[in-house]
């Protein structure tokens, strides 16, 4: 949530984004806590195809871009 509230506090979001956003700040965390992180694909098949591989991709830049992430 933290990833979730650190980017909405900083850029306005659509409502038909929010679950992208979701999944991608999902993502990043598991790339941090897992020993093992999952595929995207899975994460893709897991949003239940809200989002391409790239367009998670793409969220995960914007968020570092924006200084977002540790």
């Amino acid at each position: 949530m933290n990833l979730i509230d650190r980017y909405l506090s900083k850029k306005c979001l659509l409502r038909s984004k929010f679950q992208l956003l979701a999944i991608g700040a999902l993502f990043i965390s598991c790339k941090y806590e897992e020993l093992m992180p999952r595929n995207i694909i899975e994460f893709v098949n897991f949003s239940g195809n809200c989002g391409t591989k790239e367009e998670i991709i793409q969220t995960e830049s914007e968020k570092k871009k924006e200084e977002i992430l540790p």
